[in-house]
């Protein structure tokens, strides 16, 4: 027995001088090594695999084109967004360039306070399918001239050898005859004084419309305070007018969804002023049908992607798409996807915001702001402003 004792003290202090020799580092690099795999370098961000797609997704938005030499090879050429501010910024100029019989107007004071309705009521989320007849990615079907009149093109206006110059950033839906909702990662590079809003427009390229488009000069921006561009989390931005648009056949607002509430669908609608299919910026909108993706859908197809096995989808977000050959597209960013009301005919309301995907028209659905989950954050914004929400059905 006494010789047993003494084996097993033997054993012991073995093992307590075997571990003493090494250090509290290297004890928890060997346990850390049993986790370690080779990985694509592009998932591994810190020595860390990623599992939120930081960096790895693809806003669908339009890339500025540089051109500036950089002297140094650790430089590259970069379009640097102007700097964020005052939040009530006041514009003190008109803007030149083309303007509807409706001109932009002009104010020096921030958003009136004030609580005020719509001037007309309107029935938000009516699709104008009785009108006029023109394709985003593999749509077949051409929009009509007022089919969407909550559609919003977004400019912003620079300076070009000397020529004031609208440039087109995004697109955005219209919410209030004072506010537009786009994407937050387009909202960032806007100046207020600097951006005009033009709704009621189908042909970027024409002035003469059946129905005259109306701009307006953006005196406001809101983001969302826990958007991350990274991650591409509560993506989204309210733009306020100086001044509120006229409800007309062109122009009218969008219904939104219920809080928390999930759509399920094959028939909603993707439109804008984007990509089509063979990879060309478009002047008239175009518009495609695409099914919605539930979670655990998109997040599997977007696992098989660059993002990896253990990406994780944003609570903040939702998907459509996920059909060949049709897709949303770069330059549709901000665009609302709409989904018909159950039971009202041609009726729409708004369950996403274009924002961003891998790649555009393969079997990997687009990834949209999820509107039904960020409808606190835009009820409060709108309220602070003293505005009735009219965007309720």
């Amino acid at each position: 027995m006494d010789k047993l004792m003494l084996l097993t003290c033997a054993v012991l202090l073995l093992a307590e001088n075997a571990f003493s020799a090494v250090s509290d580092d290297e004890l928890i690099a060997n346990v850390f090594q049993t986790a370690c795999k080779c990985i694509p370098f592009y998932q591994c961000q810190n020595g860390t695999q990623t599992r939120d797609g930081a960096g790895l997704i693809q806003y669908r938005l339009i890339a500025p084109k540089c051109n500036c030499q950089c002297q140094a090879i650790t430089e590259r050429c970069c379009y640097v967004p102007p700097e964020n501010i005052p939040i009530d910024a006041t514009t003190t100029k008109p803007i030149d360039g083309p303007t509807s019989t409706d001109k932009p107007e002009v104010t020096t004071s921030g958003p009136r306070k004030t609580t005020t309705r719509p001037r007309r009521k309107p029935r938000c989320g009516m699709r104008r399918v009785d009108l006029f007849e023109t394709r985003i990615m593999g749509a077949k079907n051409k929009t009509k001239s007022s089919e969407f009149p909550w559609m919003v093109a977004i400019f912003h206006n620079e300076e070009n050898n000397g020529n004031q110059v609208k440039r087109y950033m995004c697109a955005g839906s219209l919410i209030h005859e004072r506010v537009v909702m786009t994407v937050a990662h387009c909202a960032n590079q806007l100046v207020p004084e600097n951006t005009v809003l033009r709704a009621g427009a189908w042909d970027l390229s024409c002035n003469e419309e059946a129905y005259p488009h109306q701009d307006r000069i953006v005196s406001q921006i809101i983001m969302h305070s826990q958007y991350n561009a990274r991650y591409v989390t509560n993506d989204v931005a309210l733009l306020v007018t100086t001044t509120p648009f006229k409800f007309a056949m062109n122009v009218d607002i969008l219904c939104l969804p219920k809080i928390d509430d999930v759509v399920s669908d094959d028939s909603c609608i993707g439109a804008g002023w984007g990509k089509n299919e063979t990879g060309a910026f478009q002047h008239a909108m175009k518009y495609v049908e695409l099914p919605t993706v539930s979670r655990d859908e998109c997040e599997s197809k977007l696992q098989e992607t660059r993002l990896g096995p253990y990406f994780t989808l944003p609570e903040s977000v939702m998907c459509a798409g996920g059909v060949p050959g049709k897709d949303t597209c770069k330059g549709d960013g901000g665009s609302p996807l709409i989904c018909p009301i159950k039971g009202q005919p041609n009726r729409y309301q708004q369950v996403g915001i274009v924002a961003a995907g891998i790649g555009c028209g393969t079997d990997v659905p687009g990834i949209y702001a999820d509107v039904a989950f960020l409808r606190p954050w835009i009820d409060q914004q709108v309220t602070q402003l003293g505005f009735i929400p009219a965007y309720n059905y």
